[in-house]
């Protein structure tokens, strides 16, 4: 039986191979990516990877260093406000201020960034490495043994603190107290260290 062409077939069945069939198509050039590696879906305005972790990089740089200072200005508050003459106050202040943001830099900031690191960063270790920050360079500078060599014999409102080179209990509590006073204004920066880290939030880790 012979087969007839309708006028028009051959150019539907070339049109259905350009098209696909009856439905509408997109050409291979509506796929192409808008750029090498980005995909045509991508917006070109949001934010990089790089970006967002620098971000919190600078976030908690600032948070850092915002706890250091609060750090410092806890203790040298106290101890303007415990000073018996408030003519000195000012004075106690700065000079309390210095010392406790040395420390805090110095010992503090070590410290913390390795504890972080360890993920032991919480309010019980940021009192107890205050205490110790504030405590440990106040023992070592003033043991008394240090120059003992300059004398035999030492006084402390008329209590012997020292006998024939030997330091006596008297001399070991006259020793020890100041030294537990610097570890406790330690402690209390390291208490506002936490308070402010906690408030800047810098103890969420970036992620990329």
């Amino acid at each position: 039986m012979t087969q007839t062409l309708e006028p028009g077939t051959k150019a539907s069945t070339a049109k259905g191979k350009r098209t696909g069939g009856d439905g509408p198509q997109t050409t291979n050039a509506e796929h192409r990516p808008l750029g090498i590696g980005v995909p045509a879906s991508r917006s070109a305005t949001a934010p990089q990877p790089n970006a967002r972790w620098d971000e919190l990089w600078m976030q908690q740089i600032a948070g850092a260093t915002t706890a250091l200072l609060f750090a410092a200005l806890a203790p040298a508050l106290v101890m303007a406000a415990l000073w018996h003459t408030a003519e000195v106050a000012p004075i106690a202040f700065v000079f309390t201020f210095v010392i406790a943001l040395g420390h805090a830099v110095l010992l503090g900031l070590p410290l913390f960034l390795v504890f972080r690191s360890k993920g032991w960063i919480n309010v019980m270790t940021c009192v107890v490495l205050g205490f110790a920050v504030g405590a440990v360079p106040d023992g070592v500078m003033t043991w008394p043994t240090h120059h003992l060599e300059l004398y035999t014999s030492a006084f402390v409102d008329s209590v012997r603190t020292i006998i024939n080179g030997i330091i006596t209990s008297a001399g070991l509590v006259d020793y020890v107290k100041p030294v537990i006073y610097c570890g406790l204004l330690g402690a209390l920066g390291g208490l506002a260290f936490w308070v402010a880290l906690i408030c800047s939030c810098t103890r969420t880790e970036p992620r990329v």
